[in-house]
């Protein structure tokens, strides 16, 4: 397999793995990628209403440490297939994925890549920003201030970063 073990092809959004997701992780399989699909909020959570999505997203958020638990345990699944380069992973999440997918940068796990595709950009600790060492941020217009927000969570200096900005575009495209 070539290219990066990619971890996930969409961490899912508030709505938990669905539809999307499945695809995203189907499209970059064809491509020669290990993609796997984490399941942050657990077997047969489908929020659907926005009130609950909010609600079941905001247990996650608002506590951080669940979150990396469930963020790394995933990362665990994936690295224990034989077919991933352990040298090789990036995380990848749109909406609360992009938020999960900046958790793992923080937490100082060994990836090469967090892709924040319209991600909460907010550190509840400033000085967890030191562990990353690469992020994507993708702006939207529902994520203003994306380069403030993210030098705001302490990331170090010689950090690559790439934020990308498209008016209009709404969350999860």
């Amino acid at each position: 397999v070539g290219g990066y073990s990619w971890w996930v092809a969409g961490i899912h959004e508030w709505t938990g793995v669905g539809s999307y997701v499945k695809a995203r992780v189907e499209q970059l399989a064809g491509l020669g990628y290990v993609a796997f699909a984490a399941d942050i909020y657990g077997k047969g959570v489908r929020p659907v209403k926005p009130e609950d999505c909010g609600r079941e997203m905001s247990r996650y958020k608002d506590d951080r440490a669940l979150l990396r638990a469930r963020a790394t345990a995933a990362l665990d699944r994936l690295t224990a297939d034989e077919h991933v380069d352990k040298t090789k992973l990036a995380v990848i999440g749109y909406c609360f994925g992009g938020l999960t997918a900046l958790e793992v940068a923080r937490s100082g796990a060994d990836i090469r890549a967090a892709v924040s595709f319209h991600g909460a950009l907010d550190a509840p600790r400033r000085d967890e920003g030191k562990n990353i060492k690469a992020v994507y941020a993708h702006n939207d217009d529902m994520a203003l201030g994306a380069i403030q927000a993210i030098e705001e969570a302490g990331i170090k200096p010689g950090t690559d970063l790439i934020v990308v900005s498209i008016d209009g575009v709404k969350g999860a495209f």
